[in-house]
């Protein structure tokens, strides 16, 4: 009987939930409806900057600079002190390394300015330094070229001229494809389609790089990522394509952005899996719905629409997308698309959906919905199975049931009928031939199947039992909601952390965490926080995700009067150095009222490291680029100017930083081998009882998802994190040291041989010099077992000028070595530093000597080049400028807001007040039966829950139903005991 009881109680507190939301879709749409004015997507990642002031600052400065010429000169700066911009106290607090609020916020605004207008095709926005320091003892601050002499982009226009001759060009090109969209129709899909086969049939896809035949060089084409490339050149990469696109789009008002992420790559060659490569592409609106398109497989597709106004469904098969696009971190939100392509009601499966338009008086879509708890988006969606709706398919004996689904997978309630759901509460659902459900702010998704057997009299969910494979008449494609997430609902956050730490923990010792919860919690799966009841914690870190393998969470509890978790933890040494920040997560609970997993966090850091590498994607050195997973760390060797993709085909300079390496952890067999080779060569006289600690690696090049060959000489430098347990000081307190071996590999991938590799150690981890892929192993041992030699670990910082050797150098006692410093026409050398000491007045007719004597056991030598412009300007002005450098964590990042471009509606007032009404008479219906029910219940007898021990009563705290709605990174759980009991068993729905 108690379970008879539970499940009528739970399913009028569903049936409340259901009922309210189909008055609202039935009141809501249409009632006193205003249309919100036309919505733009030109600035669509500004909007995400409203979080940061700063942030949308930087962005109209950069704005202002293009609108008033100065990119167009190309060195022009911009006064950020004297506009307002920044006060003398921000850049002081930045030039003293006390706040990278500055240095996240210019990070935060190149990304979305970059992302927003294609239309700048011939400056590079991340060549737009912050130069700081004094002038006659002034704090002054600008933005421009830094050390550079200009900021166009490479390879493409010189001077002012040019960029007026290419502006000419490139507005004469797009006014042609403009001309050709309007002409094509009056609505936007017409022109859509008219852009995508213009730009698909005039665009060849090229790497801008091509051999010259007379001086046998390769030249390149700056323009290859640039609107320009595709609009004028009829040559692009990905980039092009869609930026072209996009540029287009604008200018014919259709809200169209870039997507920026990773295509799936679909190929084996030889033993190795498919890969990915980084590309980019759109989403356009059509109709009030986001829809994909990618111009540039479409160019290579044999229908020219394939990639043409596709949802979400076809799309995600192929492409990824990534919000954070450069080293600044910032991570952009992408609007969520349909789920379905353009046109596509049907989903192949024999259900249609309706999610636009008017059938019977009411009217399908997504609504803004203003109501007294805020504002959130709201979809009322039309269903049929076979052209049928809910009424008419239970005539024939079928039965149309739908459930919500979570993040995760799992379902809300379980399936329930739409058809019983009218009978019970007599509420409309039927309109035409379309049964309607509603999906608001609190609900992922929904879908929907057809049963050949009814829910029990008197109930509207069907029985779980019954739900086999031969009892399903047909599963409809799950229907992601574009509106998840935008209403009021929060997930439960957390109030306090303990230990309160704002800076960087020393300590690795096990430390007690404890998360206060602004919301009580309870088990996401409905079950009782019994003592039995295991909570499952997730260790997530800023730069890998799920560290659940790496570190060690041990003595969970949870009261749940405090809604406070604590445990304790234990940090990962090996990932010490990588910039890492913790968080945590309980995985199987659930806000008791919002139903969705809390948020992270704790926020805890230790030890972080600066790192001192080359610059990624043309960012600079704002951030400093930090280890853990083999990464690269420059491929600057003037041999890989010759590096050709797997045709033969050039590479473009900038595509280098398409290059990926792709880590995986060789099999145990490998291992083995790997270990049996190392200790059986007698060169390198290693046994095992040698190493201390180890991590094997397996890394591939990969260049548009082939696996890459290295040009014969070149090199690449590559970092390791260090082997768990280990760090720098751990091994100078145990007399240990790192050393790198390589394994090679015959044509049939066999291992054959093992050699070590010179590397640099440094505080946040270990630099080698790569010349071929292949598996890697990272050994902890003895001092004495490592190469007597001091490593040099040499690279060039920022543009103008190289060196003759940047590999990984290791100098012998009793010798030497000598570094040749060039600088490029217009530039002159800088500064010369080892391991932060200046030592520019050692360079002598633009040679360097290092001896032995003078090294440390690991050196950092670094050097930059400046312009012959920019050091006049400098000293003919008294201008001192500062490079401070910044580690930045997850906690100083700006959190991005999701603009919302659909147009808005209001519910009046007349509707809020039916909805009121309708709602407080089924809340006070359902309390009368369940008062009956419960009534019925203990008249009936004590149903097995008799005695004093009082284990039949249900706890307040714990009737309404708990799953998750927020899907968290999956991975190894810790499980362990909480500490409040519950009296109640509660039925768990599938």
């Amino acid at each position: 009987m108690e379970k008879s009881i539970n499940r009528t109680l739970k399913f009028f507190a569903a049936l409340i939930c259901l009922v309210v939301a189909s008055a609202c879709s039935l009141l809501a749409f249409g009632v006193n409806a205003s249309a919100a004015k036309a919505p733009t997507a030109r600035s669509f990642y500004f909007d995400e900057l409203k979080n940061s002031e700063l942030a949308q600052k930087f962005y109209n400065v950069i704005s202002e600079m293009a609108e008033g010429g100065h990119f167009k000169n190309g060195t022009n700066e911009y006064d950020l002190i004297g506009s307002g911009t920044l006060s003398e106290a921000e850049v002081n607090a930045y030039l003293d390394g006390a706040s990278p609020q500055v240095v996240v916020a210019l990070g935060a605004a190149r990304d979305a300015y970059y992302m927003d207008n294609p239309d700048l095709f011939y400056a590079d926005v991340y060549k737009l330094y912050l130069s700081a320091g004094a002038q006659n003892g002034k704090t002054v601050a600008f933005l421009g070229t830094g050390n550079a002499d200009n900021y166009y982009a490479d390879n493409t226009v010189k001077t002012a001229a040019e960029v007026t001759e290419a502006t000419e060009k490139y507005e004469a090109a797009i006014q042609k494809v403009v001309d050709l969209a309007i002409s094509a129709g009056d609505d936007d899909v017409s022109r859509i389609k008219a852009v995508n086969k213009y730009i698909a049939e005039n665009t060849e896809y090229d790497y801008g790089a091509a051999k010259n035949l007379t001086s046998g060089l390769v030249e390149y084409d700056g323009y290859v990522n640039t609107a320009y490339g595709s609009l004028v050149n009829g040559k692009a990469l990905c980039g092009g394509f869609a930026r072209g696109f996009k540029a287009v789009m604008d200018r014919l008002s259709i809200p169209c952005v870039l997507i920026q992420g990773y295509l799936y790559s679909g190929k084996q060659v030889e033993k190795y899996e498919s890969g990915m490569t980084p590309h980019m592409w759109n989403a356009v609106m059509a109709d009030g719905h986001w829809y994909g398109v990618d111009v540039t497989q479409n160019s290579a597709a044999l229908n020219i629409e394939t990639y043409l106004l596709v949802g979400d469904e076809f799309l995600s098969r192929t492409n990824f997308a990534d919000g954070v696009i450069s080293t600044s971190g910032f991570e952009l939100k992408y609007p969520a698309l349909r789920t379905l392509d353009y046109g596509i009601n049907d989903d192949g499966n024999g259900f249609e959906f309706k999610d636009s338009g008017t059938v019977d008086g009411t009217t399908f879509g997504y609504e803004e919905l203003d109501t007294s708890g805020g504002k959130q988006k709201a979809l009322n969606l039309g269903v049929n199975y076979d052209g049928k709706n809910a009424k008419r398919l239970k005539e024939e004996g079928k039965y149309l049931a739908a459930r919500y689904v979570n993040e995760d997978g799992t379902s809300t309630y379980g399936w329930f009928g739409i058809q019983a759901m009218e009978d019970l509460t007599s509420i409309r659902l039927n309109y035409g031939n379309y049964s309607v459900a509603t999906m608001y702010a609190q609900q992922y998704a929904i879908q929907f199947a057809v049963f050949d057997f009814p829910t029990k009299d008197g109930d509207m969910y069907f029985d779980n039992e019954k739900i086999t494979f031969a009892n399903v008449i047909a599963t409809s494609t799950i229907y992601k909601n574009q509106g998840y997430d935008s209403g009021f609902s929060f997930p439960p956050r957390v109030k306090s952390v303990t230990p309160d730490e704002k800076g960087m923990i020393k300590s690795f010792e096990p430390l007690e965490v404890a998360l206060e919860y602004d919301e009580k919690l309870v088990p996401a799966d409905g079950s009782e926080l019994t003592d039995g009841f295991k909570v499952e914690i997730d260790v997530i870190g800023n730069v890998h995700g799920n560290m659940n393998k790496f570190t060690a969470v041990e003595n969970v509890s949870y009261d749940y009067n405090t809604a406070t978790v604590k445990f304790t933890f234990t940090p990962s040494k090996q990932y010490s150095h990588n910039c890492e920040m913790y968080t945590f997560v309980p995985t199987n609970l659930v806000g008791e009222d919002s139903k969705k997993t809390p948020e992270a966090g704790g926020y805890l850091s230790f030890k972080m490291k600066q790192v001192v590498c080359s610059k990624i994607f043309n960012d600079g050195r704002l951030y400093m680029q930090v280890y853990g997973q083999p990464q690269f760390v420059s491929a600057d060797d003037q041999s890989l100017n010759q590096f050709a993709d797997a045709n033969g085909q050039p590479i473009v300079g900038n595509q280098r930083s398409q290059l990926m390496l792709v880590v995986n952890e060789p099999s145990k067999k490998e291992q083995n081998a790997m270990n049996d080779m190392l200790y059986s060569d007698s060169e390198l006289n290693i046994n095992e009882n040698d190493v201390k600690a180890s991590s094997t690696y397996q890394i591939d090049l990969q260049m548009c998802g082939l696996v890459q060959q290295v040009p014969p000489g070149s090199y690449m430098k590559v970092s390791f994190g260090f082997p768990d347990g280990y760090d720098m000081e751990q091994a100078a307190k145990d007399g240990v040291t790192f050393t790198v071996y390589h394994y090679k590999r015959d044509k049939n991938g066999v291992i054959t041989g093992v050699e070590e590799v010179p590397c640099i150690v440094t505080q946040y981890g270990i630099i080698s010099t790569v010349q071929s892929f292949s598996p890697f192993m990272v050994c902890v041992v003895d001092a004495d077992k490592a190469g007597a030699g001091k490593g040099i670990y040499t690279y060039v910082e920022g543009a103008g000028g190289s060196v003759d050797n940047q590999q990984i150098a290791s100098v012998q006692n009793g010798r030497s070595i000598t570094y040749t410093l060039k600088a490029d026409d217009g530039y002159a050398l800088n500064t010369v530093t080892l391991n932060g000491k200046d030592i520019s007045n050692e360079v002598d007719g633009g040679k360097l000597t290092l001896t032995y004597d003078k090294l440390d056991k690991n050196n950092e030598l670094e050097i930059t080049f400046v312009s012959e412009r920019v050091k006049t300007y400098r000293e003919n002005n008294n201008m001192q400028i500062s490079n401070p450098r910044y580690v930045v964590t997850q906690a100083d990042m700006i959190t991005a807001v999701l603009p919302d471009l659909s147009p808005a509606k209001k519910i009046g007032a007349g509707a809020i007040a039916a909805i009121v009404i309708i709602s407080v008479v089924v809340v006070a219906l359902a309390v009368g039966l369940t008062v009956y029910f419960v009534t019925r219940g203990k008249e009936g007898g004590n149903g097995g829950n008799g005695g004093s021990g009082g284990k039949g009563k249900t706890s307040d705290k714990t009737k309404k139903p708990a799953t998750s709605a927020s899907a968290r990174p999956s991975g190894s759980k810790r499980t362990v005991s909480t500490t409040r009991p519950a009296s109640a068993t509660r039925t768990k729905r599938g």
